[in-house]
């Protein structure tokens, strides 16, 4: 064996040796780690406390993991070493397949829902539905023999309308001698009065006596706030999880396969079949006891006693008036294709309520003397006008809305707002302009065929929204010799009647805008229009969200990056008083398509804005101000500078007895000061 071999061989040995002495100590480690992992019988459990904190500490650590990736995603595509389009391709993927997966399984467990309910529902009418009839019959009948008992007389059954039989009160029969001095009850018949009665002059002196109590101890209030009517229905709803949901362990085998609890199921199909039966029983012994009826009355031989048909002091029944249809024979389609040709209805523009960018105010306004930014007036109109329409049962609960104002500068998003309403809804606009309705429905009876049309087709089809640009020209100051307002003008006395025959049950709102309301008749005004949003021009914070938002958009649609040469602060410096639609008419201008071809070799600078924006015309000072001015003489901010010095004159008072008091106790010192040197 030669030297070189030797050596080989000592050396496999020595790795060996080696490699045996590691995977035993790997092992000794690797049993460690099992026995600390393994619950020991004396550990306690972890409290609810450390469980919680435990889980935020890994949902802070995602949320951290995940806004680092973002930044630093951002900054590659900044530095052009990735492509915005394989950023966006890769989320949108992950995001369309979630969508698909969700759907295919919600439309998979409703059709397995839907058949598991049909199932109960039969099961229960054949093995239950003969013992509810019974006993529904039975009760009813009981009723009647013991109310015949006492009254003598048989008993009527509520309609279903009142609550059918279960609004009766089974333990409740009036006497045979109390009938004389009894007051009749819409359900039973009659009811005993409670309490003595009360000559005249004793209820004027209360009356007078109580109206001056009510005037003292009641304090008047200019802002009077409803109790909300949505809070019922979250505080039964809040209940009904609490009995059913809160104390149910979820991780049943029985709900993990059916996605679904088979009792909740059973008690809801069975009280759904025990109100139709009960329905199906009111109306079989309703009838049994006409037949009973009329058999007494020919026992006894009596006729059943007419109904009396009270009359008013005229003489004449009361009666609404009811419109008349000037369209009888007509279809709904035709009246729609009328409205379409004449362009009374239009399609909106291609607008969303994402698109309309707004921020908030950060500077604080001076005594008040400002308008709201457009994020808060967007904030308010989806509440008053987007979420009423978008349910029934908020136009229902909410608080009713028949007519909005929206008043601002020219171009700064009033119309915009409209067409997103009727985006976001699926609303049908009808556009009544005084642009629009020149040489259209000529005369009084075209007029009055219009609204009819206006008020019968956005019944029909909604949600509807009746659409009024610059009202000021239909409701302006003109003299007798002004000329040129005639299509605006000849709307001016039907549109109040159309706006008061809109009711609660109408998902239809009548939206108006203008661009200079102190030129408008204001009585008439605020007759007219229920609610006013007030619009002013874009602030530094809106007008660089404006910019950024419009040139990522434009640049990412062409797939192509600005460069640092775009200096936003100084654009958002110099659209000082520009409005918000005239700075994105400017961008779109600016950034043509031939422009936007050269981008890969000429990066966009921002003095290439400057001869655009030029070209437009800014929202004068003067003009702000006769706006905030007329903002200040509305009903709302008249009563808001009433409440205002209320409660300064409160705070006067408060102040002022304390002062009193103070020279008060210091004269009472002084004087017993004096009086103990006399002594």
């Amino acid at each position: 064996m030669s030297l070189e071999e030797a050596v080989k061989l000592i050396q496999v040995h020595e790795r060996a040796r080696q490699g045996r002495v590691r995977a035993q100590l790997m092992l000794q480690i690797r049993r460690k780690a099992e026995k600390s992992l393994k619950p020991s019988s004396v550990a306690k459990q972890t409290s609810e406390e450390k469980a919680a904190l435990r889980i935020q500490a890994v949902w802070r650590s995602f949320k951290v993991r995940k806004f680092v990736k973002d930044l630093r995603d951002s900054e590659m595509i900044f530095l052009g070493m990735k492509r915005i389009e394989d950023y966006d391709l890769i989320w949108t993927g992950k995001a369309e397949k979630i969508l698909v997966e969700r759907d295919s399984l919600k439309k998979g467990e409703a059709v397995r829902f839907q058949e598991a309910s049909a199932l109960t529902y039969e099961k229960i009418i054949n093995y239950e539905e003969q013992k509810m009839k019974e006993y529904y019959e039975d009760r009813l009948r009981n009723y009647f023999l013991k109310y015949f008992k006492a009254t003598g007389k048989l008993p009527d059954i509520p309609k279903d309308e009142d609550g059918g039989s279960e609004a009766i009160d089974f333990n409740y029969f009036p006497r045979h001698e109390d009938d004389s001095k009894q007051r009749k009850s819409p359900l039973y018949g009659t009811v005993p009065k409670v309490g003595k009665k009360r000559s005249k002059k004793s209820k004027k002196k209360s009356g007078k006596t109580e109206d001056k109590a009510s005037v003292k101890e009641v304090p008047k209030k200019l802002l009077q706030f409803q109790p909300s009517r949505t809070l019922g229905d979250i505080n039964a709803s809040a209940q009904r999880y609490k009995e059913q949901w809160l104390e149910k362990d979820l991780r049943q085998k029985s709900l993990e396969d059916s996605k679904y609890d088979e009792m909740l199921l059973i008690e809801e199909k069975r009280k759904e079949i025990m109100e139709d039966i009960r329905r199906a029983v009111d109306s079989k012994m309703r009838k049994q006891l006409d037949i009973l009826r009329a058999a007494l009355e020919r026992d006894l031989g009596k006729k059943r006693p007419r109904k009396v048909v009270r009359l008013r002091r005229g003489g004449r029944k009361s009666k609404k008036k009811r419109e008349k249809d000037l369209t009888p024979d007509r279809t709904l389609e035709s009246l729609v294709e009328e409205l379409a040709t004449y362009g009374i209805i239009r399609p909106p523009k291609n607008i969303e309520m994402a698109d309309l960018i707004g921020e908030m105010k950060f500077v604080p306004t001076k005594n008040g003397k400002s308008l709201p930014s457009f994020r808060d007036v967007k904030q308010a109109f989806i509440e008053m006008c987007l979420l009423p329409l978008g349910s029934k049962e908020m136009r229902l609960n909410a608080p009713f809305l028949r007519s909005l104002l929206i008043a601002g500068p020219r171009s700064c998003g009033k119309a915009s707002l409209v067409h997103a309403l009727c985006n976001e809804v699926g609303a049908v606009l009808f556009d009544i302009s005084p642009q629009n309705l020149t040489g259209k429905y000529p005369g009084k009876a075209g007029l009055a065929m219009l609204f009819h049309l206006l008020l019968k087709v956005s019944r029909a089809v909604q949600p509807a929204v009746i659409f009024i640009e610059e009202i000021d020209k239909v409701l302006k100051k003109t003299s007798k010799s002004d000329r040129g307002f005639e299509s605006g003008k000849r709307i001016k006395k039907d549109l109040p009647k159309l706006i008061k025959s809109i009711s609660s049950e109408d998902r239809v709102i009548v939206v108006a805008t203008s661009n200079q309301p102190w030129e408008c008749e204001q009585k008439a005004l605020f007759a007219m229009f229920q609610k006013c949003l007030h619009m002013g021009i874009a602030n530094y914070s809106h007008r660089y969200k404006i910019w950024t938002e419009q040139i990522r958009q434009i640049l990412t649609r062409e797939r192509c990056i600005a460069g640092p040469e775009v200096d936003i602060t100084a654009l958002a410096r110099i659209t000082d008083g520009y409005s918000s639609g005239s700075i994105v008419r400017c961008i779109s201008q600016t950034l043509s398509e031939r422009r936007l071809s050269k981008l890969p070799y000429q990066p966009i600078k921002a003095a290439e804005f400057i001869p655009e924006l030029s070209k437009l015309e800014p929202v004068y000072k003067e003009e702000m101000e006769s706006f905030i001015s007329w903002s200040q003489k509305t009903p709302l901010a008249k009563k808001a500078q009433r409440l205002a010095k209320t409660e300064e004159e409160k705070n006067k008072e408060v102040v002022l007895p304390a002062e009193h008091k103070l020279k008060n106790n210091k004269q009472k010192k002084k004087s017993k000061n004096q009086i103990k040197k006399r002594l």
